[in-house]
């Protein structure tokens, strides 16, 4: 074997250690991404549950003084309350309307993916 030889041998030798350790390097470098990715989608997940169970007690609530104010205008309309309790009502729709106008409806669930 020429010197040449060894050398290109040596030389080979040395390239595939580095290499390899590129490749250590970018291989741990991935995993870390792929962790970090695996982390903001968990926390992203836990954030969108979130929402959707804090929208959905919000509309509970709303659903339920809907239900009472329908209740209070079926007693107004029959004649049972008295004109404070009819004008109370009133002043609690505008203020509920007012409230209503003020926070945004919640937008349209996305498309599917396909």
């Amino acid at each position: 074997m020429s010197i040449f030889d060894r050398t290109a041998v040596r030389d080979l030798a040395l390239l595939r250690e580095e290499l390899l350790a590129i490749n250590k390097t970018t291989q741990t470098k991935l995993d870390r991404i792929m962790k970090t990715q695996a982390e903001v989608q968990a926390a992203l997940e836990t954030a969108t549950n979130t929402l959707v169970k804090v929208r959905k007690e919000q509309k509970d609530r709303f659903d339920a003084q809907t239900v009472l104010i329908d209740e209070l205008k079926k007693l107004i309309a029959d004649g049972v309350a008295t004109p404070g309790v009819e004008a109370a009502v009133l002043a609690f729709e505008a203020k509920l309307a007012e409230f209503d106008a003020d926070v945004a409806d919640a937008p349209a669930a996305p498309a599917a993916a396909v």
